[in-house]
């Protein structure tokens, strides 16, 4: 609920009118002759594809504990460009990762939504709860997305994550999805700037 004291606390917030980071860039073709055989360490470990808000909302799991999902069900649109990957231990929910397939649907990365690439997939956000962490569940998932993504036309992936997530970053390289560029990004006021500084 938007109040006036969430407003003046934006308003006061000077990360939301000036901001200078480093994002890390991960991409790696698809191609049918790329193997995605990574296997998660946790017994009894189940993937489940939600293509639409309406398989979500029907299904049993309480997925409260993920934050980043609240902002998937209140924009019914990306559902249009995008799926969710639920990766469930023993029947209890251990993973989400939101997979765009569509630019607008990369609603975390401003720079992926506004970069028109037409041959990639994007992945992000993920989480891992916790308790479940360890398991190699990440990499495995990225594997899994990276099929989904090949068998839906897509030529290759896309990830990006801040500095100050070394673990997404070890589950990422672990995956096998090399990082290529550092991806400057300098907000003013209400506008992003983006230089892509590739890797040797």
């Amino acid at each position: 609920m938007v109040t006036a004291k969430s407003i003046t606390k934006y308003l006061l917030n000077y990360k939301n009118y000036f901001n200078l980071e480093k994002i890390y860039l991960f991409e790696q073709e698809i191609t049918d002759k790329k193997q995605f055989d990574i296997k998660a360490k946790a017994d009894q470990g189940s993937l489940i594809v939600f293509n639409n808000r309406e398989e979500l909302d029907n299904s049993n799991y309480d997925l409260s504990q993920f934050a980043f999902l609240r902002s998937i069900l209140n924009k019914d649109q990306l559902w249009q460009g995008g799926v969710l990957f639920l990766y469930t231990v023993n029947g209890k929910p251990a993973h989400l990762s939101w997979v765009a397939l569509k630019n607008f649907a990369a609603y975390s990365d401003p720079y992926f939504m506004s970069s028109n690439q037409k041959a990639a997939g994007y992945i992000g956000p993920c989480y891992t709860l916790e308790q479940f962490r360890g398991l190699g569940i990440y990499p495995h998932v990225l594997n899994q997305v990276c099929q989904y993504l090949r068998k839906h036309g897509k030529a290759k992936v896309q990830i990006l994550t801040r500095q100050s997530h070394p673990a997404s970053v070890r589950g990422i390289e672990k995956a096998g999805v090399p990082l290529i560029a550092d991806v400057i990004c300098l907000r003013i006021l209400f506008r992003n700037f983006y230089w892509l500084k590739r890797r040797k």
